[in-house]
């Protein structure tokens, strides 16, 4: 149970502004805590739940409320809430929405958690960015001048990241306007300001790169950033997407993972859509390695409402700094995977297909590729990325694997591995047996045509070594 001596110490233990909240414990009011911001503001509130949605109740501040006084009053909206009454909704209806810091909250309760898989990001440049330049002020009050002086000081240090928060400003004063929280005849402040210009940034992992990364990689203490890290490489997933999966998601035996959250997704529950994302033997063996202690393949360190990892940039950051490579960003290493995959001649439709692209317009012809392969495609990837990288698959995968396993479990290990590499093989069996019979039917065509056959080099045939 919360003191106000643990309260008075609480310090932010999140990176950025990630939320983190110190909770009444067993013996407390269910739902309710002390919220600590980056700022080291403090703030009472409670979560309850009311007509199937959830609710968070902000009580006040810890420097104006004292603790019994907010464990009373949660009590009170707890119990209002277990009779159908929504305390938030009634408050916001009498007094309105003063501040667009007010105006924000009220945004990321009804608006983005609900609706948007992102509404972490969008939290994180609130609290970052917007309330500490337009938080006090008068929602009503806000002008183009205030929102182009934030977008210019913003634009300094991070001009891209300027405009991603000039577009959430728009967005929460079109929320606003949407709902009757501010004059339905008001300009919207952010229109007026011009955005920073944009070019469209690629960068993948050179080969003569991959042998850093990799170095640094193994050298990185958290087992589970390693793996994600690896995985990534390997199948080209997205990164929020690898970090929400759950262990019913991965299917080992057939090696699939299937996302059920994927990028463009508004919702927070099962999706309309979802992909699955083929998985080559070594994603297998890793994943396999892993130790099962949650629901999460990625779980979090430490307690957090979603239970999984959702924010690794200090890990990130120290491998980027060790391998040299401090310009690359975690989704560098999709592009990474769709490079190889261009390289070793793959068509579009089968890099759309291995990377998961939501362009309808190739979605019908993506569904014409077999599963086969796919897993052939990134298998062949594989291979580059670790002759690349000078580093043996098996050394990874026992760096990942937890060394007190008993020896029942080894031989489960050293039988799936076996299999895995039996099919492996079979796999560019059959993609080379597919590359001959398109060459013997060019050959006849070419003979019916009468034209000079071209000469073939089958030096490139491989075999995967695992």
């Amino acid at each position: 149970m919360l003191t106000e001596a643990m309260v008075e110490a609480a310090t932010h233990a999140g990176e950025g502004a990630s939320w983190d909240v110190r909770w009444d414990g067993a013996d407390g009011v269910p739902g309710f805590g002390v919220r600590v911001y980056p700022s080291g503001r403090k703030s009472y509130l409670v979560i309850y739940r009311v007509g199937g949605r959830r609710r968070t109740y902000t009580i006040g501040s810890t420097s104006r409320i004292a603790l019994e006084a907010a464990r009373d009053r949660a009590k009170r909206i707890a119990l209002e809430a277990s009779d159908g009454f929504d305390p938030l909704a009634e408050r916001r209806r009498s007094r309105g929405v003063g501040t667009f810091g007010e105006l924000c909250d009220v945004y990321v309760e009804e608006y983005a958690k609900p609706l948007k898989a992102t509404w972490k990001e969008d939290e994180r440049r609130i609290e970052k960015h917007v309330r500490s330049a337009l938080g006090s002020k008068a929602a009503g009050a806000i002008t183009a001048d205030d929102v182009r002086y934030l977008h210019r000081e913003i634009t300094r240090r991070s001009p891209i990241e300027a405009n991603r928060v000039l577009a959430l400003v728009s967005r929460i004063w079109t929320f606003g306007r949407g709902r009757g929280l501010v004059a339905s005849d008001a300009e919207n402040p952010a229109s007026g300001v011009l955005l920073n210009s944009e070019q469209r940034r690629m960068r993948w992992i050179r080969p003569a790169e991959m042998r850093r990364l990799a170095a640094a990689v193994q050298n990185e203490e958290d087992l589970h950033v390693r793996a994600a890290i690896w995985i990534s490489l390997l199948i080209g997933c997205r990164k929020r997407e690898l970090l929400s999966t759950r262990w019913r998601d991965v299917n080992l035996a057939s090696r699939e993972l299937v996302i059920h959250d994927p990028k463009g997704s508004k919702t927070s529950g099962e999706p309309k859509d979802g992909h699955t994302y083929a998985l080559p033997a070594v994603a297998v063996a890793i994943l396999d390695a892993l130790p099962r202690e949650t629901a999460w393949v990625f779980p979090s360190p430490r307690q957090s409402g979603s239970g999984h990892r959702t924010d690794v940039r200090a890990a990130w950051r120290r491998i980027r700094t060790a391998a040299g490579l401090e310009d690359v960003r975690w989704q560098d290493l999709r592009y990474s995977t769709g490079s190889w995959l261009a390289s070793s001649g793959g068509s579009p439709h089968l890099m759309g297909s291995v990377l998961g692209h939501r362009d309808a317009k190739v979605t019908e012809a993506y569904a014409q590729i077999a599963a086969t392969e796919r897993l052939c495609a990134l298998e062949g990837v594989s291979q580059q990325i670790f002759e690349a990288a000078g580093v043996d698959a098996e050394m990874v995968v026992n760096g990942i694997r937890p060394s007190q396993r008993d020896a029942s479990d080894a031989d489960d290990h050293e039988t799936i591995a076996a299999r895995l590499r039996a099919e492996a093989e079979a796999m560019l069996e059959h993609a080379e047996r597919r590359h001959q019979e398109t060459r013997f039917a060019a050959i006849d065509l070419l003979g019916h045509l009468s034209v000079t056959q071209p000469q073939y080099d089958d030096s490139s045939s491989q075999s995967l070594v695992l």
